[in-house]
């Protein structure tokens, strides 16, 4: 999902859930994704959709507000 806004582009990607059991380790591997925009990125941030919404916002990874590319 991709939402186009006049100062961010959030992009929301979703994984595979893994199955039932216990896990001690917190985090995921990084998995490379190719997204293609429908728009110019311009002078907006790009924000991981996570990080607006949900369970991760109040976490570490989210510290930056989700922004994980911004315009110099």
């Amino acid at each position: 999902m991709i939402t186009y806004g006049a100062d961010q582009i959030i992009i929301r990607t979703d994984v595979e859930p893994l199955p039932e059991g216990a896990y001690d380790c917190p985090g995921n591997e990084i998995v490379e994704t190719t997204v293609e925009l429908s728009e110019p990125v311009g002078d907006r941030e790009l924000v991981d959709a996570a990080c607006v919404t949900g369970d991760a916002v109040t976490t570490t990874f989210c510290e930056d507000d989700g922004v994980r590319w911004a315009p110099r």
